[in-house]
């Protein structure tokens, strides 16, 4: 068992699961359990968008839900991990979500798994998986304050997370901390010219609707307009000549010929996916080499690079 440590004074919190609060000694600060969710944070800060995204998308990117291994394949391909390496081991996930990987990894029996969420989709997660999975921990909280001793997990990894965050490689830094040494640390962040295919000089719509998203409209209301008007784009992009067009006008991530899904589920993941791209308050990009950079110069070796951009995973040095 972990000890938690308090998120303000560092100092240690002997953690016994059926108190429904702990306590801070030091400086008093309570911490409530909440629905099997251990909460660290008054408020989700920046991450409200997703909050709204997750609790209205409670199940759709589990494979248990859409009867595909997509997620499964996507974590292995970001973290260059095998599922053999996971069992009996200690494992992080941060920014878990509604827990499509925390699923993946509770398949190869871990010898205990923690997931950590800003938003209130942890607590999605607890509905979607604590019923079935005593080897699991999930606890509210920001990344760059988790309650966390160091040098306590065999792997670790952020997936989609880090570079929604307001300093990326603060967070990053701060993660390390908590990988033994020998351990594995994987993310993936959005790659620098990711999705651009038109000339820079050509104005981009999705940059307005970005900012209104963020700056004017509400994620509730921005959830419904996206949800009103996504499934039709869809199938207007797909048109020849025209959906060169439309496709700039109306941005709707499409799966089709990508991922193995029902009709049905394709227009529920673009919705979720397209309204992820118009919402976070932060959304940075990446090159390669600077991830790479990130690795050598804190003390990782064996670093490797994904089939994603930008996905990288290393080994902490032994110290």
């Amino acid at each position: 068992m972990i000890n938690f440590l308090c998120p303000e004074c560092k100092k240690e919190i002997d953690f016994q699961s059926k108190r429904p609060a702990l306590e801070c000694t030091n400086c008093k600060l309570q911490f409530e359990m909440i629905n099997g969710v251990l909460k660290f944070t008054a408020k989700a800060q920046y991450a409200d968008s997703f909050s709204t995204e997750w609790t209205h998308f409670r199940k759709t990117q589990l494979d248990s839900y859409n009867g595909t291994r997509i997620s499964e394949k996507l974590f292995y391909e970001y973290t260059g991990w095998q599922p053999s390496d996971l069992k009996g081991k200690r494992v992080l996930d941060v920014g878990c979500g509604t827990g499509r990987y925390l699923e993946v990894v509770l398949k190869e029996e871990p010898e205990s798994l923690f997931g950590v969420d800003l938003s209130e989709a942890v607590y999605v997660a607890a509905e979607n998986l604590l019923p079935k999975n005593n080897r699991l921990m999930l606890l509210q909280c920001d990344a760059n304050h988790l309650p966390l001793p160091d040098q306590v997990f065999d792997f670790v990894y952020s997936i989609g997370v880090i570079h929604h965050t307001p300093d990326p490689y603060k967070t990053w830094k701060n993660l390390v901390r908590l990988v033994k040494p020998g351990g594995r640390f994987a993310i993936w962040v959005y790659g620098k010219g990711r999705g651009n295919r038109l000339p820079s000089w050509i104005p981009r719509p999705i940059y307005l609707y970005q900012f209104l998203a963020n700056r004017i409209i509400p994620s509730g209301t921005m959830l419904k307009i996206v949800l009103s008007y996504v499934p039709w784009a869809i199938n207007l992009n797909r048109q020849p000549l025209i959906g060169c067009i439309t496709r700039q006008l109306f941005p709707a991530i499409d799966y089709k010929g990508r991922f193995p899904l029902s009709d049905e589920m394709l227009i529920e993941w673009a919705c979720l996916d397209t309204f992820d791209c118009l919402t976070p308050k932060y959304a940075r990009t990446y090159t390669v080499d600077e991830i790479i950079g990130w690795y050598k110069n804190n003390g990782f070796c064996d670093i490797k690079v994904g089939k994603h951009l930008v996905s990288v995973s290393g080994e902490k040095l032994l110290t």
